[in-house]
């Protein structure tokens, strides 16, 4: 029999340390006092700096930080990720949440370094490079990530089955079990009680400022929305490459005093702080075709939504937007100007269907927990040689 203040643990990832599922199960293991854990972040892109970083904590606490300059960016520097830092410890389980950190934690075992590795698939696209020799390498080390690791992590059953029918391998036959662990909120952030008369009248819309996400469709939208309520107000939280496009079209229609654009927040505080001053989220996916991954995804920017009590305006591209429409959380409509604009203002000429929709948002949340919900990996973590997906 194990527990966690006897386990040494690794989580590698690249990117942004404060985006789940990354923060919250670094938080998770940390509230439980895990003996050691380590983090190793790695750039992502050029917005990331060109600098690893590893944390160390035992009992909960930080006892080592250290970070090192890479000499190239990314994803030149992808190359370089596993020489930072050179040494480790041995550990119990190393958690890469890519398939290029997973196949360093296989390659660790191998040599006898570490007991466990699990592969948390953080995302699944169908095309992740368009240069065919990076997308055949990428591949390779995904199919090795999921025939060889003791468990692999899902967001999502779509995106399970997509993976799984792709790189041809089955879960329990040739293959490392899967479990679907969907992303999560923190309980505490769980806002009830709300109500859509504050002024004024305040949207939200969180994400990467890009097609993909609908960003092109906000300013119409607010346009079309101010007809019915002039003082419409829009609160965007993000950067993307449609930055210039949407400055332009604010200042070309004269709404710098309808639209505020706060950029990226690092602190998931600031987000949800934000997020309580709207009365309604966007989630206005787009279809880009058979290689988007938004089909596959579980966005978290939609539970942010459901904990601040705020009802979803959102499309059909993402697995949970059913689940939104069927537990009366969200409205789904299609990713053009009018019908969102048609989809806020019903919510807001109906006071009682929006209170409605905000309190079965705050209780689909509370579904969410993360600390429910990463409960099965923490049991793994314990004792693996008796862990069943149950």
């Amino acid at each position: 029999m194990g527990s966690l203040a006897s386990r040494r643990i690794v989580v590698d990832f690249n990117g942004h340390a404060g985006s789940p599922p990354v923060q919250p199960l670094i938080d998770e293991l940390r509230r439980l006092k895990v003996g050691e854990l380590i983090t190793l972040r790695h750039p992502l892109s050029e917005s990331h700096g060109h600098a690893h970083e590893m944390n160390v904590y035992r009992d909960g606490l930080l006892a080592e930080s250290r970070s090192w300059q890479s000499p190239l960016p990314p994803p030149a520097s992808f190359l370089l990720d596993g020489l930072y830092p050179v040494r480790l410890p041995r550990v119990d389980v190393w958690v890469g949440m890519n398939p290029l950190s997973a196949y360093r934690g296989l390659l660790r075992k191998r040599l006898g370094w570490t007991k466990r590795v699990v592969y948390w698939a953080i995302d699944y696209s169908p095309r992740r490079f368009t240069f065919p020799p990076a997308e055949s390498v990428y591949r390779f080390l995904e199919r090795r990530s999921c025939l060889q690791t003791d468990l692999r992590i899902e967001l999502s059953p779509q995106a399970a089955q997509a993976r799984e029918a792709a790189l041809n391998v089955e879960a329990g036959a040739n293959a490392a079990p899967h479990l679907v662990l969907p992303i999560g909120v923190n309980h505490h952030d769980v806002v009830r009680g709300r109500s859509s008369d504050s002024r004024p009248l305040n949207l939200v819309f969180a994400g990467s400022l890009d097609e993909r996400n609908g960003a092109h469709l906000l300013i119409p939208m607010l346009q079309l929305i101010r007809r019915k309520f002039p003082s419409g107000h829009l609160t965007v939280i993000g950067r993307g490459p449609l930055d210039k496009e949407i400055c332009e079209s604010i200042t070309r229609l004269e709404l710098q005093d309808h639209v505020k654009l706060v950029g990226f927040l690092e602190s998931h505080a600031d987000v949800t702080a934000s997020l309580r001053q709207a009365q309604i989220g966007l989630a206005p996916y787009t279809n880009l075709g058979k290689d988007s991954f938004t089909q596959f995804a579980d966005p978290s920017k939609i539970k942010d939504y459901l904990a601040a009590g705020l009802p979803v305006v959102t499309t059909s591209e993402t697995p949970i937007a059913h689940l939104l429409e069927a537990r009366g959380a969200g409205t789904i409509c299609e990713p053009e100007p009018q019908a969102l604009a048609d989809a806020v203002i019903a919510l807001l000429n109906d006071e009682p269907r929006w209170r409605t929709h905000s309190r079965q948002a705050a209780d689909l949340a509370e579904e969410f927990s993360w600390e429910t919900l990463l409960q099965p990996f923490m049991d793994f973590i314990i004792q693996p040689e008796d862990w069943r997906i149950e």
